[in-house]
């Protein structure tokens, strides 16, 4: 599956958001040809940092189970 996602805000703060993991699980519960979800961030990243001294930015990946930051 191919799932785009708004970049998360996350913040300094590394706050988690419950509906994204739940949406995560879902997305590998029902792929019957893989176990491992990779999470895919295309920004450069000077902009993810830029982003997360804002206040958005980045969501831990280990707050996703079965899943691996590419």
């Amino acid at each position: 599956t191919l799932t785009r996602c708004a970049q998360p805000s996350a913040g300094l703060g590394i706050q988690r958001c419950a509906p994204d993991e739940n949406l995560v699980c879902a997305l590998i519960d029902n792929n019957a040809n893989a176990s491992l979800l990779y999470i895919v961030d295309l920004r450069p990243v000077a902009v993810a940092v830029g982003h997360s001294v804002l206040g958005a930015g980045s969501e831990s990946v280990t707050s996703y189970a079965g899943c691996r930051l590419k």
